[in-house]
């Protein structure tokens, strides 16, 4: 794909690492196959993260519904996933 047909507005949401879409941006270096397999197995393995915490969720909010500490308790988890 050629930069001037919208690449540098789509990259960021395919590949999600800026740096690398700095460098190949800046440097106008090729990707390759291999490379660019490696960069989408890790995008998979971020959705098969947001995936689980998203199942979590669920998960506390039957807690939720079962008593204050709980509430506190997946506040902090929440906090602790996002940071």
């Amino acid at each position: 794909m050629a930069a001037d047909v919208g690449t540098l507005q789509r990259l960021p949401k395919i590949i999600g690492n800026g740096g690398l879409i700095r460098e190949l941006a800046f440097s106008a270096r090729k990707m390759y196959a291999d490379e660019a397999l490696q960069v989408t197995s890790i995008v998979d393995l971020w959705i098969q993260f947001k995936r689980a915490i998203s199942s979590s969720h669920i998960v506390f909010r039957d807690y939720v519904a079962q008593s204050a500490s709980a509430f506190h308790t997946y506040l902090l988890v929440v906090d602790c996933v996002e940071s």
